[in-house]
Formats: structure tokens, sequence, C-alpha cells
């Protein structure tokens, strides 16, 4: 069983946006569509942080957002992530996925799931804004 949790969305209607995205450089393109997608991500990882069980605090310190800066495609992630002199709270998939001894009691793909809509509206006026500012004569 894999730790990562993957999803591609697909949203349509964003043509006139995409024309304009072509018209910066490929590093500017990167910068702004991850600028939005973390813009994005955000109400996700809050709720994930909602969602944590309480334990002593260190799960719900943990739960992040990331770019992915080897992707090929400019990408973010909500995760659960190890931070520099914090506790790592390495039992985090055993509490998501479940073991035969435990239910699972998901917190970071119900966060998801109850935000996608957000994201993307969020993703797409965020976007549209940064475009906008970088396109401007």
């Amino acid at each position: 069983m894999s730790d990562l949790i993957n999803f591609d969305v697909q949203i349509n209607g964003l043509d006139e946006l995409d024309d304009k995205l072509k018209e910066l450089s490929a590093k500017t393109q990167r910068k702004t569509l991850e600028g939005a997608l973390m813009k994005a991500a955000l109400p996700i990882m809050k709720d994930a942080k909602k969602l944590a069980p309480e334990d002593s605090g260190d799960l719900k310190k943990a739960i992040g957002r990331t770019r992915v800066k080897k992707a090929e495609h400019p990408s973010v992630t909500v995760e659960v992530k190890k931070r520099r002199n914090k506790p790592w709270p390495w039992y985090w998939h055993f509490i998501e996925h479940g073991t035969s001894r435990t239910a699972a009691a998901p917190f970071l793909r119900p966060a998801f799931e109850r935000n996608v809509q957000l994201a993307i509206d969020l993703f797409s006026e965020d976007l549209a804004k940064r475009i906008d500012k970088l396109t401007q004569d």
C-alpha cells in the first residue's frame, strides 16, 4: 500500500487564461501556476489539520503544503512531512489508512474531498489575477 494519494484535477473553461499564460516564459509560467496551486491548497491543508486527531499535536503541526520541485508539471502537495527540529509523527499513515487492528480515521482524503471545488475556484481566481498582473502593458 502506498502512502501517497494522488489526484489529478482537470479544470475546463480556462482557455483564455491558458493563451495568456503561454505568452510568459517557461519559468514564469511554472512560478505563476505553483503560486496559484499553493493558494488553492490552503483550505485543504487547514481542513486536514482540523480533522487530524488531537494526540500530542505533532501530527497537526506536521501537515503542510509543498511545491514539488522535480515534477514534470507544476505540482503542489498537502502532506504530513518531517520538519526541522520538530517531532516526526511517523504513525500518520496508520491513522489515515488503518491497520489490521485499528479502523482508519482518515483526515487527508476527506479534507481534499470537502474542499476540492473551493480549491478549483481559488486556483482559477488566483491564476487569473496573477496572469493579468504579469501581462498588463
